[in-house]
């Protein structure tokens, strides 16, 4: 299969709005391993044992799911394919 290369420049963009949010910053997101330790700690403080609300939980799943996709494709040299 063929990677889209359009929604790829979009997981990579959202992944960078996030690196350059005030809580991206804070927790030193920087597309390494050892981010996602910090991508989770950051989730905790922003939102501690509640649940985001329904109207965030669109933008949490899709924008931290951007970011690990890109971690995982820095750090292992990978490529997305829809199967």
């Amino acid at each position: 299969m063929k990677l889209n290369k359009k929604l790829w420049q979009e997981i990579e963009k959202t992944a960078a709005v996030l690196i350059d949010d005030e809580y991206g910053e804070k927790f030193k997101l920087d597309y390494s391993e050892d981010s996602i330790k910090r991508l989770d700690k950051m989730i905790a403080k922003i939102w501690g044992d509640n649940s985001p609300s329904e109207d965030k939980l669109d933008f949490m799943v899709w924008g931290f799911g951007c970011y690990v996709a890109t971690v995982i494709n820095k750090y292992y040299l990978g490529s997305w394919i829809k199967k």
